[in-house]
Parts: structure tokens; sequence; C-alpha cells
């Protein structure tokens, strides 16, 4: 028991205690950012894959005709197939978006904080000039990232875009060579922009087929890799 020495009726201790200034540091909750637009719902991306991959091998099916067709058959017939690349590459690109906007919301489902690009910049990235030189393909690595398997641990695998950028490299060589092949280039143009195109298109059907895979496979086993 202390004896009251000061007029406020204290002990010596108390008093010291008293005049110590008491300093309260909060901390703020970090809240999650809330991602644009209705909340992010899963959905398969299997059938539409498929409606991707059909598509692009009928391009590249094309493609081949094209090339086949302008080096040995007739113009007629190339000119046939030069028409039919037209609604086919309008039903790819169309399809490829909707596949695209699908597995970029269904990553949001899987990791709401792991995006530097609102889900909307899935479709605009792709039409608005300038910025679909580079916005796609940060959307695909975000999007590749989030439909990875965790580790027992929690962390994250180690990701590897290489894929990615191999079918980004294809689809920038392709569309230089298309509209440099329409512009009066050489000859030797209109062939490298179908080989381009076919490279693209085979990349591009590799990301998809993997991408919905990784995206399957969360859905069904979870999405922590089981621990050994």
């Amino acid at each position: 028991m202390h004896t009251a020495v000061t007029k406020d009726g204290l002990c010596d201790e108390c008093a010291a205690l008293d005049a110590e200034p008491v300093i309260r540091i909060s901390q703020p909750r970090p809240q999650p950012r809330p991602a644009p637009g209705p909340p992010a719902a899963l959905r398969s991306p299997v059938g539409l894959s498929y409606a991707v991959l059909a598509l692009l091998g009928v391009w590249t099916v094309g493609d081949l005709a094209m090339i086949a067709t302008g080096r040995w058959g007739s113009d007629r017939v190339h000119d046939l197939a030069v028409q039919v690349q037209g609604p086919v590459f309008f039903a790819c690109a169309i399809t490829f978006m909707v596949w695209f906007h699908r597995v970029r919301v269904n990553a949001e489902v899987f990791a709401p904080d792991g995006h530097r690009k609102s889900r909307t910049w899935a479709y605009w990235g792709w039409i608005v000039p300038v910025v679909n030189l580079w916005y796609p393909r940060r959307i695909a690595i975000d999007t590749w990232v989030a439909s990875a398997r965790r580790l027992p641990d929690g962390s994250a695998p180690p990701a590897s875009y290489q894929l990615i950028n191999i079918w980004w490299i294809c689809w920038l060589l392709s569309n230089v060579a298309f509209y440099s092949s329409n512009g009066g280039a050489p000859d030797g143009w209109v062939g490298f922009s179908s080989v381009a195109d076919i490279a693209s298109a085979v990349a591009a059907a590799c990301f998809v087929r993997q991408l919905t895979r990784r995206q399957d496979v969360l859905v069904r086993t979870g999405p922590v890799v089981a621990a050994a």
C-alpha cells in the first residue's frame, strides 16, 4: 500500500505514471479494394473455350489455304479464301473477347485484389487504340497468376509468362505484317502476314486451353494444392 504524498492524493510512483503522456497508435484496418461493377460471379469458361479453339482452327486452315492458293492455286480460289477469312475473323474475335472477359471475372473471384486493370478492359483493351498494344497482355498476366493453385503454405507458385509472351509477340507481328501487306508492301509481306497469323493462332489456342484448364482445376479441386 502506497502513502499519498501529493496534493492530489497520489503517491510518488502513481504521480510519475500520471505525468507520462499516453500515446495510442491506432492502425487503420486494411479495407479490401472493391471491384468496379457488379460482384464477380464464377462461371465455367470451358464451353466458350471450345468455341474459341474451333474458330482459331478454322482461321488457321484459312490462312494455310491462302498461302497455298496464292502460290500454287488460281486467283479466284485465293480471293474466295480471303473473303471467307473476314467473317471468320470477326466471329473468332468476338468469341475470344467473351471468353477473355469471363476468365477475367473468374480470376477476380479467385484473387479479388490481384488485378491492375478493371474487368471492363477485358473488352475495351482490345478496341481502344494504343492501349491495345499492352493492356490485354497485362490482363492476361494478372488472370494467369490469379488462376494458379496456391501451395500448401498459402503462397503462390513461381509464375512463368513465357506462353503469354510468345502469343503476344506473334499477335503483334501478325498485325504489323497485315497492315504492311495492305499498304502496298512487297508480296513477301503477304506470305509473312499469313505465317504470323498462324503462329499467333496456335499460341492463342495454347493460352486458351491452358488458362481454361487452370480455372477448371481450381473449381473442381479447390484453390490450394493438397499437401503430400
